[in-house]
């Protein structure tokens, strides 16, 4: 798909859950399988998801990434529980008027996707989960210490913090890493403002608790 007509021109489009503004993007069409929306990462904004990632799947059904409530174009505040971004997350999916979807969650997106399952099975008709694990889990409380040594990390090895934290430190990890973030926030309308540390607090004890 050329770059041009894919993900990094896709205008938000908005829709209201619980007197709550929510932006949303979509791309692509395929009226033969469900939807396929997607619930991002700890603190990110739609322009963080990988530009590539989202045309290639976009090429064979429709795409919908949601931004959560108090992050970047998406309004309220940022909710400090999973089961209050589940909340919102169901409230989207019935807002679209979308019977039946597919969902990938990555990281904090996967906790939340869990919780969608156990209070609205009949919405979701498979789940992907990225990068991710139940809020709560097991080594999830270390979120703090993971982030601030990727941080760490990524100042010595004089790379974007993600390629740190995402990647592995072997030469063709941080390669894939440093094309991964040419391929984010390069977003050429409605663009985005990163999350506030409000949010990210919130977010942060939603996935720990």
């Amino acid at each position: 798909m050329n770059m041009s007509s894919g993900y990094v021109t896709a205008p938000n489009q908005y829709v209201t859950v619980d007197g709550v503004r929510l932006a949303y993007r979509s791309i692509g069409s395929n009226s033969n399988v469900p939807p396929l929306v997607l619930f991002h990462h700890f603190t990110a904004t739609m322009d963080d998801w990988d530009s590539a990632l989202i045309d290639g799947l976009a090429k064979q059904r429709r795409v919908i990434i949601l931004g959560n409530p108090g992050i970047g174009a998406s309004g309220g505040s940022a909710p400090d529980s999973v089961a209050e971004m589940a909340r919102f997350s169901a409230g989207f999916i019935d807002a679209l008027d979308l019977k039946s979807v597919d969902v990938m969650g990555y990281s904090i997106g996967g906790a939340v996707a869990q919780q969608v399952a156990t209070d609205r099975p009949e919405l979701l008709r498979k789940i992907i989960l990225a990068g991710s694990g139940p809020r709560g889990g097991e080594g999830i409380a270390n979120l703090q210490t993971v982030i601030s040594t990727g941080f760490a990390q990524a100042e010595q090895m004089k790379v974007h913090p993600k390629v740190a934290l995402f990647f592995t430190t072997t030469t063709a990890g941080i390669a894939a890493g440093n094309e991964f973030v040419k391929r984010i926030n390069n977003h050429t309308v409605d663009v985005e403002e990163a999350a506030s540390q409000e949010a990210m607090g919130a977010q942060a004890k939603a996935l720990i608790t």
